[in-house]
């Protein structure tokens, strides 16, 4: 008797295990598919507002980042901040002059934002995927750029 309940038991778990396994791999797959769609589903943007927020005190890699942004910009979107269509500003959200533009993109230290304005209407992203490509800086200026291109198409 004990040893059918206990196989019985160990059955259970086993397809409850299976059930939860395959119910969150087509969880994530759909999730994914619904960004994509959405992405793909977005208008092109008419402008984009790109702000690199820091505190007064910043580390190596805080000053890292703002210079690839930086060195990014410069490099593949020159005539686009000409035109007014990128706006790239580095904001100090410590200083009081900025709290109005870091409570707007709910900023509160090292962090890089893309406002994506399309139909007169703001689409703010933080993007915390640039502190993974720190350590290389054409890995960094690739990953951004295309980012940024993505917007624009």
């Amino acid at each position: 008797m004990k040893k059918s309940l206990v196989i019985q038991l160990s059955i259970f778990a086993i397809v409850a295990i299976v059930l939860i396994v395959i119910g969150s791999s087509n969880g994530s797959s759909s999730s994914i598919s619904k960004a994509e769609s959405s992405k793909e589903d977005q208008p092109k943007a008419d402008k984009i507002e790109m702000y690199y927020f820091h505190t007064t005190a910043r580390c190596a890699s805080c000053q890292t980042l703002e210079k690839y942004v930086e060195e990014t910009i410069n490099q593949y979107f020159q005539d686009e901040v000409n035109k007014g269509i990128i706006d790239y500003k580095v904001i100090n959200v410590d200083k009081p002059e900025n709290k109005e533009v870091a409570n707007k993109y709910k900023a509160t230290g090292s962090s890089l934002f893309l406002n994506i304005i399309y139909n007169d209407k703001d689409h703010i992203l933080q993007d915390s995927n640039v502190w993974r490509y720190l350590s290389n800086k054409q890995q960094f200026k690739t990953y951004l750029s295309n980012k940024i291109n993505g917007y624009f198409k």
